[in-house]
């Protein structure tokens, strides 16, 4: 059954990876300049803007990794998900609306536009250096993923499968950029979530239904399975810094946030895809927990988790139970979930790393944005080829790219975290502090980094407690401030261009979002007018307070049973929304009159 599962699921994919191929060339026609290239024409629609956000923000490591994470230690280990959920949260309700808006005025394209602007075009090498190390990394992440697959399906060696995954993710997204990426990834999401429903499905038709299930969980799982305060506090601080208050100053995050239609669609959109994103965020972690309590109840016979003969990787568990139980036709759509999970993480990150190549290191520091549109598309498109031939190496020659990936997080807090919120809040904040704390919160924790890879064999480490996140914020910030007061103040030209209060006021009074609109409470906020419009917000926002609840109360059974069947029925609702409406804006976005005339869905 296995290999029947891998073989259609792969060729299956394979299939779709083609078509993506073509869709991209189909649409490159429409690309003329590097500025459309890079931001889909800062017009990119509610749903498919929502999609992209599901596509990105969860990943086949996500799925598998969250799963195993379940099995192994219950809801003490559930902070790697719940931290990026609140704080992504917080960045589209803080900062989302103010960057779109900024975006559209000063033709921003990534988050080192934005402290440029502020600080000057000294910090933009800096700082493009340091953002580039994560998509790069996670890049070469996605292609080792489709080559582990490639190599069971088609018995392609893993450096082969590497480089048809690459090519095949680089065709796509060379001929129309962010256009293919985001015309793709509504289908990845939708088959992504797909699979985690019928992964579902799968444990249910063996363990029983949801309630007989999560009674098995309580009657086998106690302390940290049930308790996600059993955790490590030490641990818990270095996943609230690396994978919670890392996406305040995400690149990725900040690129997608200048796409959006208009500053009310773009932000509302990516709100609905954080929102259905921790909903179907539950599923992998409870079934990880089922997965445990079935193995006490004696219903499954799970290997051992660990390395070696008979034993199998947490990450592995997904996959183990997907080719022992599933079913060939149920199993295929889950690995085909799997596997555009991965996809869409490819090229969601490479496109994140284009956008660094070729803005900050092509047309502003070496080109110092004197360019032609051709020349601009042009690099635009080398830098997707050199984005993919740093991920081949990384996947090829880098053997910890895991422990990287939480590493370069690490650094882009570390180097950026101080300048992006001064540039934001502080006006007295300036460009020689900037530069300081950036250099030094960069460098500190490399070097902090280095030392526990040598002492503790990883550089995603504790060193006396403290990880290299810990030591380069309390670097940059101190160099930030004692910087900053040691000079000379920038102008209150300068420090207006990025403040708060001040893009704020600008947004409400010139964008027709909002005709001049403040405050008025939830459904104002959300430009929700109809009844039908205000139910539907108003289940979505309060799907993460309660997906936030079922974490926190667990280990009470009298809220835990009735409340997963509630976001079991409201996920399933939000899959539904995103399959047909999302349609339509895809329909809309790839028909050229359309396109153009389209009219917003973000209210």
């Amino acid at each position: 059954m296995k290999s029947e599962i891998i073989f259609y699921a792969g060729t299956i994919s394979f299939v779709l990876l083609v078509g993506f191929v073509f869709l991209g060339m189909w649409y490159q026609k429409r690309v003329t300049t590097a500025s459309g290239f890079l931001m889909a024409g800062r017009g990119v629609p509610f749903w498919l803007q929502a999609s992209a956000i599901i596509g990105g923000a969860v990943g086949g490591a996500s799925i598998s990794g969250w799963t195993g994470i379940g099995y192994t230690g219950g809801m003490s280990n559930v902070w790697p998900i719940l931290a990026p959920g609140v704080f992504l949260i917080i960045y589209f309700l803080i900062f989302a609306r103010r960057l779109n808006y900024f975006g559209r005025k000063h033709d921003a394209i990534t988050m080192t536009d934005f402290v440029c602007a502020r600080y000057g075009e000294r910090l933009r090498l800096p700082i493009a250096c340091f953002a580039i190390l994560r998509p790069a990394i996670l890049t070469g992440m996605q292609f080792l993923a489709i080559a582990a697959v490639l190599q069971v399906a088609f018995d392609l060696p893993i450096w082969m499968g590497v480089l048809v995954s690459a090519v095949l993710i680089l065709l796509y997204i060379i001929t129309a950029g962010q256009y293919s990426a985001i015309l793709t990834q509504w289908l990845q999401g939708i088959l992504q979530t797909l699979g985690v429903f019928l992964f579902l499905y799968a444990l249910f038709k063996v363990v029983g239904d949801p309630t007989r299930s999560l009674d098995l969980v309580f009657k086998h799982a106690t302390g940290g399975y049930i308790n996600m305060f059993e955790a490590n506090f030490s641990m818990v601080t270095v996943w609230i810094l690396t994978l919670g208050l890392f996406y305040l100053v995400d690149p990725w995050l900040y690129m997608y946030s200048y796409m959006g239609k208009t500053p009310r669609v773009g932000t509302n959109a990516q709100m609905m895809g954080q929102f259905a994103g921790m909903l179907f965020a539950i599923i992998p972690i409870t079934a990880g927990l089922i997965l445990y309590a079935a193995q006490q109840e004696g219903i499954l016979t799970i290997p051992p988790i660990g390395s070696g003969a008979g034993k199998i990787s947490a990450d592995g568990l997904y996959s183990w139970f997907t080719f022992t139980y599933a079913g060939v036709e149920v199993g295929s759509f889950i690995i085909i979930g799997l596997l555009m999970t991965i996809i869409s993480c490819g090229s969601s990150f490479a496109m994140n790393g284009v956008t660094i190549i070729s803005r900050d290191i092509y047309q502003k520091a070496i080109k110092k944005g004197k360019f032609t549109d051709e020349e601009g598309l042009y690099a635009s498109r080398i830098s997707c080829i050199v984005v993919v031939i740093i991920g081949i190496a990384g996947a090829l020659w880098l053997p910890i790219l895991v422990p990287l990936w939480s590493l370069t997080q690490a650094l882009v807090i570390s180097a950026v975290m101080a300048s992006v919120f001064a540039a934001w809040f502080w006006r007295r904040s300036t460009a020689q502090g900037a530069i300081a704390s950036c250099v030094g919160g960069g460098v500190s924790a490399f070097a902090w980094a280095m030392y526990a890879w040598l002492n503790a064999g990883s550089p995603g480490g504790l060193m006396h407690g403290l990880h290299a996140a810990h030591v380069g914020l309390m670097v940059s910030f101190p160099l930030m401030i004692v910087v900053s007061l040691a000079t000379k103040a920038d102008a209150k030209a300068v420090s207006d261009v990025t403040n708060y209060a001040v893009l704020s006021k600008e947004m409400y009074a010139e964008s027709p979002d909002f005709k001049g609109e403040q405050g008025g409470g939830i459904f104002v906020y959300y430009g929700a007018k109809t009844s039908v419009s205000k139910l539907g917000w108003g289940i979505a926002t309060a799907s993460p307070a309660l997906v936030v609840l079922y974490y926190l109360a667990f280990q009470i059974k009298a809220i835990t049973v009735p409340l997963f069947w509630v976001l079991l029925i409201f996920g399933l609702g939000m899959f539904l929304l995103f399959s047909v409406i999302g349609f339509f804006d895809l329909k809309n976005m790839v028909t050229p009159a359309a396109g153009r005339n389209a009219p917003s869905s973000g209210k």
